[in-house]
C-alpha cells in the first residue's frame, strides 16, 4: 500500500474529531436522557421535544456546513467544529443551571457532530491518493466507534455515581481544545481547495508530501487544475447545480448518496446496538460488568472489521462489499426477528434468545463490512470537486436526520408490532436497500476524483467532451494511443458510449476526422 507517513497523520489526526462525535452522541441517547431526567428531573417531555429539535438542527447545521467548508476552507471547517465541541461541553458539564442553557449545550453538540459528518470524509478524501482513499476514508467510522465505546465505558463508571453527568458531558473539553490546536500547527489545506484558491505552490507542496513520489503529485495538480478551470468557467459548486439543475450524472450521484444515508441508518443497525445489553441480560448475563465487557468486546472486533474493510475497499472495490454486507444484514435482522418473537412468546425457550444474540452481533459484524464504512467514503467521492461538500453535506443532513428518527421510531414500534416484528420490519428495509443499491450504485474503485468531473463533463454541464477530454489527455498516468493521439482507457469508454455525444463524437469514421482535424487541441 503506497502510503505516507503524512498522509496517514492527517487522516488519523482529521478522524479524531469523529471521536469526539461518537463520545457525544451517545450522550443525548434515551438511556442517557433518562439518567439526566433521575439527576437533575428533567421531564422526560422536555427531553422528547430536545431530540425533535435536535434532529432538525442536524439538518440544517449540515447543509450550512458544506457551503461553509467551500468558503473558509476544509482544515479551518474541521478546527471550526472542535470549537463547537468545546463550548457545548463547557456549558453543559458547567454553565447548564437550568433547561435553557442545557439545550444551548446539546445545539452546540449538534453542530459540531454536523460539521465532522460533512466535512472530515472530504477533507481526507482530497488530501488522499486515489491507491489508499478508500482505506483512508474509513478512519471516521473506526473513530466515531471508539468513542462510541469510550462513552459507554465511561457511562458506566457514572451510572454507579462515581462521577456526575456534568463530568460525562464535559469530555471533551479538553480533546477538543488539543485537537483544534494540534490541526491548526500539523494539518494542511485540501489540495483541490487551495487551487480553487489560487494558491498553487501550497497546493503543490502537499501534494509533494502526501504523494510517493513527484510524478504522481504532478498528476495529481494536473487533474486538480482541470476541475479548478472548470469550476471558474461556471461551474460553480452552488446548490442550485445540485437540486435544481442538475446534469444526469449528478442527479445520479445525489440519489445514489441520499439514498446511501437513508438506508444506512434505516435499516435499524442502531436499535440493535441499543437492543444488545437487553439480549445478553434475557441470555443469563446479569452482571453490568459483563455485559460491559461482552459488548466493549463486540465493538473492538467490529473496529477490526472496520480496518479490514477499507483495507479490501481499495483492491476489490464499493460495490461488492456494499451489496455483501446488506445482504448479511437482510438474514441476520430477519434471524434476530422470529429469535426475538419465539423468545417472547415463550420465555424457557432459551435457545431463541441465544439465537437471538449471535443474529444481533452477526448483523454488526456484517454492517461494519461495508454498509458502515462504505457510506463515509462514497459520500465523499461520489461528486466531482465543484459539488463535493454540498453534495457530501446532503448526505451528512440525511444520516443524521435518519438516525434519530429511527431510534425514536424503534420506541414507538416496540409497542405497535412488539419488538421481533420491529427487527423483522428491518430485514424488510434492508431488501429494499439491497435493491437500491444493486439499481443505482455505481463503482467507484479505480476511478480518480477527476473522472467524476468528466463524467459529469460529458453530459453537458457546461463544457464539451472534446475540449475536457483533449486538457485531461495530458494528465493521465497510463494512456494509449488512438489515431495517432494519446487518450486513457477511460476516455476511450467514454468515447464507445454514443448515446451521452454528440454525432460528431460517435466512433465511426467522423471520430477519426474529429481528432484528426483538432490536433492543436492535444
Amino acid at each position: 500500500m503506497a502510503l505516507t507517513k503524512f498522509t496517514l497523520t492527517c487522516a488519523i489526526l482529521a478522524s479524531m474529531t469523529s471521536f469526539l462525535s461518537g463520545l457525544h452522541y451517545n450522550d443525548l441517547s434515551s438511556e442517557t436522557a433518562d439518567f439526566f431526567m433521575k439527576s437533575d428531573e428533567i421531564s422526560r417531555r422536555k427531553m422528547e421535544n430536545l431530540f425533535y429539535f435536535l434532529i432538525i438542527f442536524h439538518s440544517i447545521a449540515s447543509l450550512t456546513a458544506g457551503t461553509l467548508s467551500d468558503l473558509i476552507g476544509r482544515k479551518y471547517s474541521l478546527i471550526l467544529s472542535m470549537i463547537f465541541f468545546f463550548l457545548g461541553s463547557l456549558v453543559t458539564s458547567c454553565l447548564a443551571l437550568n433547561y435553557v442553557v442545557f439545550v444551548t449545550g446539546c445545539l452546540l453538540f449538534a453542530i459540531g457532530i454536523s460539521f465532522v459528518q460533512a466535512v472530515t470524509p472530504v477533507y481526507i478524501t482530497e488530501l488522499s491518493p486515489d491507491s489508499t482513499r478508500g482505506f483512508l476514508t474509513t478512519f471516521p467510522e473506526v473513530f466515531w466507534s471508539i468513542g462510541y465505546l469510550f462513552d459507554n465505558i465511561f457511562a458506566r463508571f457514572t451510572s454507579k455515581k462515581l462521577f456526575t453527568w456534568r463530568l460525562q458531558l464535559g469530555l471533551g473539553t479538553i480533546p477538543s481544545f488539543l485537537l483544534a490546536l494540534a490541526m491548526l500547527l500539523t494539518l494542511p489545506e485540501s489540495p483541490g481547495w487551495l487551487v480553487t484558491r489560487g494558491e498553487l505552490s501550497e497546493a503543490t507542496r502537499v501534494l509533494k508530501k502526501t504523494s510517493v513520489s513527484e510524478e504522481e503529485a504532478e498528476l495529481r495538480l494536473g487533474d486538480i487544475k482541470l476541475t479548478a478551470e472548470s469550476k471558474q468557467s461556471g461551474w460553480v459548486g452552488s446548490w442550485k447545480k445540485l437540486l435544481l439543475h442538475p446534469s444526469p450524472s449528478i442527479r445520479r450521484a445525489l440519489i445514489a448518496v441520499v439514498g446511501l444515508n437513508f438506508f444506512r441508518n434505516s435499516t435499524g443497525i442502531d436499535a440493535v446496538n441499543e437492543y444488545c445489553s437487553r439480549l445478553l441480560a434475557m441470555a443469563g448475563v446479569k452482571n453490568g460488568e459483563d455485559i460491559l465487557g461482552v459488548t466493549s468486546a463486540v465493538r473492538l472486533i467490529q473496529i477490526c472489521i472496520i480496518l479490514t474493510a477499507g483495507f479490501l475497499m481499495d483492491k476489490i472495490g464499493r460495490r461488492p462489499l456494499l451489496l455483501a454486507s446488506v445482504a448479511g444484514m437482510i438474514l441476520f435482522l430477519a434471524g434476530l426477528g422470529l429469535g426475538l418473537t419465539i423468545a417472547y412468546q415463550s420465555h424457557k425457550r432459551i435457545w431463541a434468545v441465544d439465537l437471538s444474540v449471535a443474529m444481533a452481533f452477526l448483523c454488526i459484524a456484517f454492517f461494519s463490512t461495508g454498509l458502515g464504512p462504505v457510506t463515509w467514503v462514497y459520500s465523499s467521492e461520489a461528486f466531482p470537486l465543484r459539488l463535493r461538500a454540498q453534495g457530501a453535506s446532503m448526505g451528512a443532513a440525511v444520516n443524521l436526520v435518519t438516525r434519530g428518527l429511527t431510534s425514536l421510531a424503534f420506541l414507538e414500534l416496540y409497542g405497535f408490532i412488539t419488538v421481533g416484528g420491529t427487527f423483522l420490519l428491518f430485514a424488510g428495509m434492508a431488501s429494499v436497500a439491497w435493491l437500491f443499491f444493486y439499481k443505482l450504485l455505481s463503482e467507484t474503485h479505480g476511478k480518480s476524483l477527476h473522472e467524476k468531473e468528466i463524467r459529469s463533463c460529458t453530459y453537458g454541464v457546461g463544457t464539451s467532451a472534446g475540449a475536457v477530454l483533449s486538457k485531461r489527455d495530458g494528465h493521465v498516468a497510463i494512456s494509449k494511443r488512438f489515431y495517432g493521439h494519446e487518450i486513457s482507457s477511460f476516455d476511450r469508454k467514454l468515447l464507445k458510449r454514443s448515446a451521452s455525444f454528440p454525432v460528431s463524437f460517435r466512433p465511426s469514421s467522423s471520430l477519426k476526422n474529429y481528432f484528426t482535424s483538432n490536433t492543436t487541441q492535444f
